[in-house]
């Protein structure tokens, strides 16, 4: 949950029971709960055909959070004007002090931390429980909209200035001043949060998603010339191809899928096992809560055969001779 809060797992990230359960040497129970408790807070979502993804931000989101933070923490903020006692504001001189010296050395990773430690120190000030918990319940997504807003050198200096006239209201015991400035402080944020998710939604519109790609040679298949052209012809047409290399097993294919992040497995097969080798990469696609993934497969296909792995599961049969063309439109219908 913290990666993913942190940006660590970015949007669009497939989660795999089984991949996380091995990597943490633990069951799959305490895994399984763990991702359905993430598909409950919002920050994962269930594919279609399988497995779950990492969620990004919504603009209603966006709106949503920041609207109800302007309410609530501009509130906790003028209350802390009127609670709070002598020789409580040094510890948040401290933290604008801390946040300088970071800042200063252009540290903007670690500033995220210390903004939240001020604020958590502001509104503890307020000495009202009930409101500090409505506050931390949206602990998590707050987080995330700091990282936004603080990579960004001006917007970290602006925060920091914000943070140090808050604490000389509060010292003046201005709590309709605070309110004011924590108020404004927190839609700032949100008019540059929706800066930076309209222009990221611009740049992909423009640019759209590219089909990812793997081409594999699986088990003794030692003939790579035709897989290599195919590989040439996608790329050219603006997909992201990933090729593996000769003689991969079913295992070694889907840990690669994964760890690319691919949309579609392109198979090369010549040796006449194209029906037991797909009815295996496709269990084990199932078992690995991957079937999101396509898979495409080219090679020396019979013209009978070809009903049969359709059947199995198989989205695309091209045998030796179809046309690069119609490969890629294919690919291009998928998406």
């Amino acid at each position: 949950k913290q990666a993913i809060i942190r940006g660590e797992v970015v949007a669009g990230t497939r989660l795999v029971e089984s991949r996380i359960a091995d990597a943490l040497d633990i069951s799959r129970t305490p895994v399984r709960e763990a991702i359905h408790k993430l598909e409950r807070e919002g920050l994962i979502e269930k594919l279609p055909r399988g497995g779950f993804s990492v969620l990004g931000l919504t603009r209603e989101e966006i709106g949503e959070t920041f609207g109800i933070r302007s309410v609530l923490e501009s509130y906790a903020a003028s209350l802390s004007a009127l609670n709070y006692q002598d020789g409580e504001l040094l510890p948040l001189e401290e933290k604008i002090s801390e946040y300088e010296m970071y800042l200063q050395k252009k540290q903007l990773e670690i500033l995220p931390k210390i903004n939240t430690e001020f604020h958590d120190l502001l509104y503890t000030l307020s000495r009202n429980p009930k409101l500090n918990r409505m506050i931390n319940h949206l602990r998590d997504q707050i987080y995330r909209f700091r990282q936004i807003l603080l990579k960004d050198e001006r917007m970290a200096r602006m925060s920091n200035a914000d943070h140090r006239q808050m604490v000389a209201l509060i010292r003046k015991k201005d709590a309709e001043g605070v309110e004011q400035l924590v108020r404004e402080h927190i839609l700032r944020g949100q008019a540059a949060v929706l800066k930076e998710f309209d222009e990221q939604k611009r740049m992909f519109e423009m640019g759209k998603k590219k089909i990812r790609i793997l081409i594999a040679k699986p088990d003794l298949d030692g003939h790579d010339r035709g897989a290599k052209v195919v590989a040439i012809a996608l790329r050219d047409a603006g997909m992201e191809v990933v090729y593996s290399g000769l003689h991969q097993s079913i295992d070694q294919i889907v840990k690669t899928a994964l760890e690319e992040s691919v949309d579609v497995i392109g198979l090369s097969i010549m040796t006449g096992a194209h029906l037991s080798i797909c009815q295996r990469l496709l269990k084990q696609l199932k078992s690995e809560e991957m079937e999101d993934i396509q898979l495409i497969v080219g090679g020396v296909i019979p013209k009978d055969d070809i009903a049969k792995m359709k059947t199995m599961g198989v989205h695309g049969v091209f045998p030796g001779g179809t046309p690069f063309d119609e490969i890629v439109e294919f690919l291009q219908s998928l998406f």
